[in-house]
């Protein structure tokens, strides 16, 4: 097949390809319309931590040390983290947050429980390929 050839099916069938991408186009601004909002942050974080090994009284590199990384990943996706973070940024004093927790009808826990535990759900942390 030729250039030119190429060229007249293009030609031949404007309409449909035209069509086609503008209701790709609709489609997909009704779909982004629909969907709820979601929103990512990301962040970077070094922890240094130079510590005494408890058997020889050495000062001794967190790297060297066998789940240091884990338990810092475990305390950052902590529920009692979560809860200082309500506390510090006042989460808990917005009336918005109130009226969806008063519509979720969560009886047996309290609105800061309730914030943690969305913060909690939402997060996701992950070590860099090298630590």
């Amino acid at each position: 097949m030729s250039f030119y050839q190429f060229y007249l099916a293009v030609k031949s069938r404007a309409k449909l390809v035209l069509f086609l991408t503008l209701g790709f186009f609709i489609i997909a601004l009704g779909v982004s319309l629909v969907l709820p909002k979601n929103y990512t942050a990301t962040t970077s974080m070094v922890i240094n931590y130079k510590g005494i090994d408890p058997v020889t009284g050495m000062s001794m590199q967190a790297q060297l040390m066998p789940g240091f990384m884990t338990t810092q990943m475990e305390i950052i996706a902590s529920h009692a983290v979560a809860l200082k973070v309500v506390k510090n940024l006042h989460l808990d004093e917005a009336t918005v947050i109130q009226n969806q927790f008063r519509e979720a009808k969560h009886e047996n826990t309290t609105l800061e429980d309730w914030l943690a535990n969305l913060l909690v759900k939402g997060l996701k942390v992950k070590p860099s390929k090298e630590s």
